[in-house]
């Protein structure tokens, strides 16, 4: 066994334990979102398609995109929600994360900085918290993580066909959250900035192409459904809008929604 294994071992193996032990101390943590995730996961189970409806006609919805719901289709099944089942398997995702940490600093001459970096990581409260969450962090991390290695592995190896798997996973990281959008065109950047390396501009238009390939349906779909371009999500304007009403207090969450609820553009959406 390598001397990089054993440390990616005890680095997945460190993540691992801390976070179980959160998880058992704690339990799933939820949030006020989860129950919309949940919701459209056991349409997706059911084969009512992404829709936040309990009954029919399950009218499809645009205010969460799918990839998540998705996950938890997959991980629940039809039937009973198992949170603890979920938080399980995203710990063993993000554990995954602070190895790729490791791997993603490996250009990094001081070994000791590498490893301060993924230990970091490891016993970050907001990290450990979040992998325990029924939301979206930890998949999203985990997805944008794997593309960001494949990348550069592309980039070291030359082999297309590398950009492209990065490109379609990170097409998913968008389908979780829309956010990886910006991850996706700094990926991009990345690629077309290794000028000295062969093909750097096909590297970069095979990446942005299977990103794109992998978002257009659900696109086509969210646009077809609303009648105006919807990308990935229609409530993510909300992040932009909340912010400048600043006579609602910032700091109660539940005002705000309630808040909005009441508000035209909240009517609206």
């Amino acid at each position: 066994m390598t001397r990089e294994l054993r440390l990616s071992l005890a680095v997945f193996a460190l993540a691992l334990a801390v976070r179980l032990v959160f998880l058992i101390l704690t339990g799933p943590h939820i949030s006020t979102d989860t129950s919309e995730y949940e919701a459209i996961g056991s349409n997706i189970a059911a084969g009512n398609g992404v829709s936040l409806d309990t009954a029919a006609p399950f009218i499809p919805t645009v205010r969460r995109p799918p990839a998540y719901p998705a996950f938890l289709a997959i991980v629940n099944g039809r039937g009973l929600v198992h949170r603890y089942r979920v938080a399980a398997i995203q710990i063993v995702l993000d554990s995954a994360v602070a190895v790729a940490i490791l791997m993603l600093t490996a250009a990094v001459p001081m070994r000791s900085a590498r490893i301060a970096a993924a230990v970091i990581y490891v016993l970050h409260p907001a990290a450990v918290e979040a992998a325990s969450t029924i939301l979206t962090e930890t998949l999203f991390t985990f997805l944008v993580a794997c593309a960001a290695m494949l990348v550069i592995a592309a980039r070291k190896s030359d082999r297309l066909a590398l950009s492209l798997i990065a490109g379609i996973i990170m097409g998913l990281s968008v389908l979780c959250r829309p956010l990886g959008v910006i991850y996706a065109g700094s990926a991009v950047l990345m690629l077309l900035a290794w000028r000295r390396q062969p093909r750097a501009l096909v590297h970069a238009a095979g990446f942005a192409a299977a990103c794109a390939l992998v978002i257009l349906p659900w696109t086509i779909r969210c646009t077809a459904v609303t009648g105006r371009l919807v990308i990935a999500q229609a409530a993510g304007i909300c992040n932009w809008y909340l912010p400048t009403r600043w006579d609602w207090d910032q700091n109660d969450q539940t005002a705000i929604w309630r808040a909005f609820a009441n508000d035209p553009y909240g009517q609206r959406l």
